[in-house]
């Protein structure tokens, strides 16, 4: 999925923090490539809320600013490094 060429539609932080209320609602995966963006949904959201990135080149800041982990694209050509990113931080 490469939602920035395919899609137009981008979910205001406040509805997402609205929507993340929902029990059944667990989570989000973020790809405007904005970190400012994503740290604004993990602190306008619920604790137990999961808030994922799918920009590669911004997966470290998330997981600096809260972000729980990625959907990534480049996880493809290197799931290792992926993993051990997520794990050294972790």
């Amino acid at each position: 999925q490469v939602p920035l060429r395919f899609s137009t539609l981008d979910l205001p932080t406040g509805l997402v923090a609205e929507l993340s209320a929902h029990e059944n609602i667990v989570g989000i995966k973020d790809s405007r490539g904005d970190l400012d963006l994503v740290g604004e949904l993990v602190t306008q959201t619920r604790e137990t809320f999961q808030v994922l990135v799918g920009n590669g080149a911004k997966f470290y800041g998330a997981l600096e600013i809260g972000g729980v982990g990625g959907i990534l694209g480049v996880a493809n050509l290197a799931p290792a490094f992926c993993a051990e990113v997520h794990l050294a931080f972790n």
